[in-house]
């Protein structure tokens, strides 16, 4: 299990990444179902790693995310790698809107660990 510490020290990683946006709420949320995705102290301090590298390469558009539809029309998802490994599935994903300069983070986390990212972030964040 993650410590509150480590999760606090991780959302405020997240947070500082220059020219992103989050809600609080989901951000904590996401964090917190990071780290039962990533149970392992070492796999969860990747993990987050892998987020916040993520996120600067999106702000600097220097990556390529799929547009989405239906629901989340008008948001991107970007997929990566939680660990950089030769082989290694892309079993994160980011759900974003790029506003100007600034990208607006709707969701963040693994694809299907503790549950589907985009079933979940459907019914908590888009649809109430």
């Amino acid at each position: 299990m993650i410590s509150e510490d480590r999760l606090r020290d991780a959302i405020g990683q997240l947070a500082a990444v220059p020219a992103v946006e989050f809600d609080p709420v989901s951000l904590a949320e996401d964090v917190l179902l990071l780290g039962r995705a990533y149970e392992q102290e070492a796999a969860f301090v990747q993990a987050v790693a892998s987020v916040c590298r993520a996120l600067r390469q999106i702000a600097s558009n220097q990556v390529t995310s799929a547009r989405l539809k239906y629901s989340f029309a008008g948001y991107d998802s970007y997929h990566f790698q939680s660990r950089r490994e030769q082989g290694a599935p892309a079993d994160l994903r980011i759900v974003y809107q790029q506003a100007g300069d600034v990208v607006r983070v709707l969701g963040f986390g693994n694809r299907k660990i503790p549950s589907d990212i985009y079933e979940r972030l459907a019914s908590t964040r888009i649809e109430g």
